[in-house]
């Protein structure tokens, strides 16, 4: 048996977790990425 591979999204999510971010960080963080190549 080979061990199972850590996902990449698995380890997105951990960082995520460790940089304690809400919901509503992560929907500002969109909004701003969105409108930042509008200008």
């Amino acid at each position: 048996l080979t061990p199972v591979r850590i996902q990449r999204a698995d380890a997105v999510r951990a960082k995520l977790a460790e940089l304690n971010l809400s919901q509503q960080d992560v929907d500002d963080a969109v909004t701003w990425a969105r409108n930042a190549g509008k200008e």
